[in-house]
């Protein structure tokens, strides 16, 4: 009679971790668990495709065990890493291409990595792609930070928003806005890409805002520098305007040194 699966499933593992021997690993620990399994489960199919399904994800030779305590470790780095290069791949297939065009077999031979890993690092096409956003977003607050605080005086502080743009514009990669692209494609059937736009747009417009504030201009010159950020992004991506950056920050310079550009200072403050 055919063992049920359940109990299959928990015989199998009991039996595995009696022979398997303390400190065995990779394929060693492997081959002796298989050894001393498939000898018992012959005419137990289920069993059996059990052990073959389960025999791949078995710890390969320097994971973690008793023996080494570096197996944990040494598998988050090498996630992290898997991660960082599926990324990169994204950035190269869908970023370049258009989400939809791709195909995750494109993003597959292009990032190295096998489906099945691709998948369990990220269930989803859709937990991709908000990855890959994220990581954007992440990277971009930080460079036009890093400018900001290398700027020597306020006016350059807010200009130094749009070198930043002005050099992304001239990247050989440059395929227009990353979150504008993800949303005309899947942002209105979407949730979660559409919330991730949408926390891009928030940061980066409050970045934006304080950027101009903390220099010593008016919140409402800061909404009107930022409808020129905007404006010179969605101008480079649509029109190959590569130069927008520097046209906008043309008009952004003469608004910086208008009469209403600062913030009054009151008496006794």
């Amino acid at each position: 009679m055919e063992m049920p699966a359940a109990a299959a499933r928990t015989n199998v593992s009991a039996r595995s971790r009696r022979v398997l021997r303390p400190g065995s690993t990779g394929t060693d620990g492997l081959r002796e668990v298989m050894g001393f399994l498939l000898l018992r489960v012959e005419g137990q199919p289920q069993v059996v495709r059990m052990l073959i399904l389960t025999s791949t994800d078995y710890p390969r030779e320097g994971a973690f065990s008793p023996s080494n305590g570096k197996g944990m470790m040494s598998t988050t780095s090498t996630e992290a890493t898997m991660r960082g290069q599926l990324l990169d791949a994204v950035e190269q297939v869908f970023y370049a291409r258009g989400i939809q065009a791709a195909s995750m077999s494109e993003l597959r031979d292009v990032a190295g990595l096998p489906l099945r890993r691709i998948y369990r690092l990220f269930p989803s096409k859709d937990d991709l792609i908000v990855a890959f956003l994220r990581r954007r977003h992440e990277r971009m607050m930080a460079a036009i930070e890093a400018r900001v605080v290398a700027a020597s005086s306020p006016e350059d502080q807010v200009l130094a928003i749009f070198e930043h743009l002005d050099g992304w514009f001239h990247e050989p990669s440059f395929r227009g806005c990353p979150w504008t692209n993800a949303y005309s494609e899947l942002g209105p059937t979407n949730d979660a890409v559409a919330a991730e736009v949408d926390h891009h747009e928030l940061e980066f417009r409050a970045l934006v805002t304080r950027i101009v504030v903390d220099a010593g201009y008016t919140r409402d010159l800061a909404d009107v520098i930022y409808l020129l950020v905007a404006g010179s992004v969605t101008t480079a991506g649509i029109q190959h305007a590569l130069d927008a950056a520097v046209q906008a920050s043309r008009g952004v310079r003469m608004l910086l040194t208008g009469p209403q550009a600062r913030m009054q200072v009151r008496p006794g403050r």
